[in-house]
Order: structure tokens, then C-alpha cells, then sequence
């Protein structure tokens, strides 16, 4: 019974491709204006999905969402979830990196296999 339940679980992932069949970043964006906050992912958000849709089947985004904890000391927190195949990993990166970047009033944090998404 136990190892039906691994597989199972095993299964699960291979099918909702979640790591090991996938790499996770999780991007965080927090800010104490949710105004300002919001706008701005909505900007960040229009412009990864289209640097992002190039690699079609290979990239999923989730989110933008609050995140589990919506607020932590008087900073309001959203993220957004990429899942990617393994092929394609050092491109996402690369675009990742020359996304426009946030005013100095937004935290941006990409945590790359990211062991928790709280």
C-alpha cells in the first residue's frame, strides 16, 4: 500500500509536470502601496507572458496571485509561478534578466527551485 501511494504521488507530478519533470521559480514582488504594487505586476505580467510565449508548451505561468502570506510587516506580497522544462531553463533565465526592472519602492525576488512557495 505504501508503494502504491508513492507511485501514485510519482504519477501526480509527472502529470502536472512539477519537479523532478520540471523546474520551478517562484518570482515574488512586495511592496507597501498595493496600488503601485498591482500596477506593476500587471506591466512585469504583459511583458514575461510575451517573451515567454515564444517557448510555447515548454513554459507555464501561474499567477500572478497573493501570495499564501498576503502581508508581512506593512508589505503586501504577490506572486507568480513558472514551471519550464529543463531545455529550456538557461533561455528563461536570460529573459528573466533583461525584464524591465522594478522601481526602488518594489522587491523583486526570483527564487529558483524554490523549496516553498510561502
Amino acid at each position: 500500500e505504501n508503494l502504491d501511494k508513492k507511485s501514485l504521488k510519482k504519477a501526480d507530478r509527472q502529470e502536472l509536470v512539477y519537479p523532478p519533470y520540471s523546474n520551478l521559480i517562484n518570482i515574488i514582488f512586495s511592496a507597501t502601496n498595493e496600488t503601485q504594487l498591482k500596477s506593476f505586476i500587471s506591466s512585469f505580467q504583459k511583458e514575461l507572458s510575451e517573451k515567454l510565449n515564444t517557448f510555447e508548451k515548454k513554459v507555464q505561468i501561474l499567477g500572478p496571485n497573493p501570495a499564501p502570506f498576503e502581508k508581512i510587516q506593512n508589505y503586501f506580497r504577490w506572486h507568480t509561478l513558472i514551471k519550464c522544462d529543463y531545455s529550456v531553463l538557461d533561455k528563461v533565465k536570460v529573459v528573466l534578466k533583461d525584464l524591465k526592472k522594478p522601481p526602488a519602492y518594489i522587491r523583486l525576488i526570483y527564487d529558483f527551485e524554490p523549496r516553498s512557495i510561502l
